[in-house]
């Protein structure tokens, strides 16, 4: 079925507020993909002791439902932004809202999912490990997928010049929100309880969260009568070549360029080593003698280096080649694996702080910044899903990447160092990844 069009001007003019209008649409896409924690690694983490207790699996097995619905869901992210691209930003995020909404109503109930599955089957642990890797598939591609990627592909649409500054600004507000949720999540818990908090969140996408979406988001300027930057320029008589735009990629001339593959091939790396410390962060401390509180405080210090150098980063990435910036994020990563090896010193501490802080940072602009200011907007939905794909696969085989590596080698040091080598691997190769455009 054609869903009707959904006029620009409705139900208010864009062109006629005394503001550029893409600010609206910055503060929207925010609050959209602060809504996808619920479909986040730090958002499913407070709840995998209540899975573990109301399903039969062991919480080994419980990791492994996550790796294949997350894996599965990671399939679907490539289709899901060429969707974005035919049905434009709004109904796209409404129905993506809804969708998660209904995945979280869903989570909500796997233990009675599970026990009727189970009637069926006649065994309790395949219905568990059935329901639960349908529960998150769905969640991790709707939340961390389908949400996420409308939030971010609208906001690229509206901003060229000031792209940077903006992506920094916003990746602020998106990590602090990060940091805190698992803190919000788990008093959800212990005051509505674990069904209830699932509900609250759910009613939240689907009401609020979608209505600001359907309110305020805008698919570009141009539909608006507007322009990019709201037609700044800037003081400066010198234009950043990279920011440069002469036409739109495909995404199969995505595929082919080499700066897709370094980039996308860094976001997942950077996924699959923060995700794979976040999941086992305590039993990491365990091993190396650090204080469960201390190890557990470091995030918060690491917020703290993540906000000024978001700021920054953000600011000179609209006056330098985002490949710079690319090369930063692997080698904050590779000083992050160095500061877990050298736990419990001191100087361990402190790389691993600046490391998770200052890689966090530049994951978030690159992701904000590179794939419009290389390939255009046009096609923006489908290369964004594309390279989400190794985002969040990244994420799904981080967790077993490490228990893993601890299995075999008796402890965590030699994955971790191993992360850190693919971090400077992926950095140096990252020297070459220059902007497509530049080349027309």
């Amino acid at each position: 079925m054609r869903l009707p069009p959904l006029s620009p001007q409705r139900p208010f003019d864009p062109a006629r507020l005394p503001f550029f209008y893409g600010w609206i649409v910055t503060a929207a896409a925010t609050v959209t993909v602060v809504a996808s924690i619920p479909g986040q690694t730090m958002g499913v983490s407070v709840f995998t002791d209540v899975f573990v207790e109301e399903t039969e699996l062991t919480r080994l097995q419980l990791t492994l439902t996550y790796l294949v619905g997350t894996a599965l869901s990671a399939l679907l992210l490539p289709a899901g932004g060429r969707l974005f691209d035919r049905m434009g930003a709004r109904w796209f995020g409404v129905l993506s809202c809804a969708a998660f909404g209904g995945s979280l109503a869903f989570m909500a109930g796997v233990d009675r999912f599970a026990g009727a599955l189970s009637a069926v089957l006649g065994s309790g642990l395949a219905a568990g490990a059935i329901v639960m890797t349908g529960g998150f598939f769905l969640i991790r591609f709707f939340g961390q997928g389908m949400v996420t990627l409308a939030a971010r592909s609208v906001q690229a649409k509206w901003w060229n010049r000031r792209r940077g500054f903006v992506g920094g600004c916003t990746a602020v507000f998106v990590g602090f929100s990060f940091a805190l949720a698992p803190l919000f999540l788990d008093w959800q818990i212990r005051s509505f309880g674990w069904r209830g908090a699932y509900l609250i969140n759910a009613a939240v996408l689907v009401f609020f969260v979608g209505s600001i979406v359907y309110l305020l988001f805008r698919d570009n300027p141009e539909e608006c009568g507007l322009e990019m930057d709201g037609g700044w320029r800037g003081s400066s008589k010198r234009v950043n070549p990279d920011l440069v735009w002469k036409r739109d990629f495909t995404l199969a001339e995505a595929y082919r360029t080499y700066s897709f593959w370094v980039i996308s091939l860094m976001l997942g790396t950077n996924a699959l080593v923060i995700t794979a410390y976040t999941f086992h962060v305590v039993d990491l401390a365990r091993d190396y003698g650090v204080e469960r509180r201390v190890m557990l405080s470091f995030f918060a210090f690491a917020a703290m280096v993540s906000v000024p150098t978001n700021l920054f980063l953000g600011i000179i990435a609209d006056h330098i080649r985002i490949r710079y910036i690319v090369m930063f994020v692997g080698v904050s990563g590779a000083v992050m694996g160095l500061g877990v090896a050298l736990l419990p010193s001191v100087v361990g501490k402190v790389l691993l702080v600046a490391g998770i802080g200052c890689s966090g940072a530049g994951f978030s602009v690159v992701m904000n910044v590179s794939y419009p200011r290389y390939y255009g907007r046009a096609h923006i939905g489908a290369i964004s899903g594309a390279s989400m794909l190794f985002f969040v696969w990244g994420s799904a085989v981080g967790p077993l990447a490490y228990s893993a590596g601890r299995v075999w080698t008796g402890s965590y040091t030699a994955v971790v160092l191993l992360g850190s080598a693919v971090y400077l691997m992926l950095a140096v190769c990252a020297f070459w990844a220059n902007n497509p455009q530049r080349n027309l």
